[in-house]
């Protein structure tokens, strides 16, 4: 969790910059939890935006209802604020 949350810091950081210019942050990622810093970096209060989910899995497991634990199937329970939050209020 340690390294995915620094990953996420970095991306939403990246991300944070390239809208404070004006352009459009393109990022590729190897994994579905990189999406945490990316939409770390969009969001912010007077941002406005919408994210469409391309998947193989919904990805909308919890710690709770997860049968495996595995963080990459919470990735969007941890955007809309289902877990994780203790996590995720650490990225600016």
């Amino acid at each position: 969790m340690g390294r995915m949350l620094v990953q996420s810091i970095h991306t939403a950081a990246a991300v944070r910059t390239a809208r404070t210019n004006n352009t459009l942050p393109v990022v590729c990622l190897g994994t579905c939890s990189g999406s945490l810093g990316v939409i770390g970096g969009l969001n912010a209060k007077e941002n406005q935006f919408g994210v469409i989910w391309f998947d193989a899995h919904g990805d909308a497991d919890t710690p709770e209802t997860s049968r495996t634990g595995f963080i990459e199937g919470m990735v969007t329970s941890t955007i809309v604020g289902r877990c994780w939050s203790q996590y995720t209020a650490q990225t600016p």
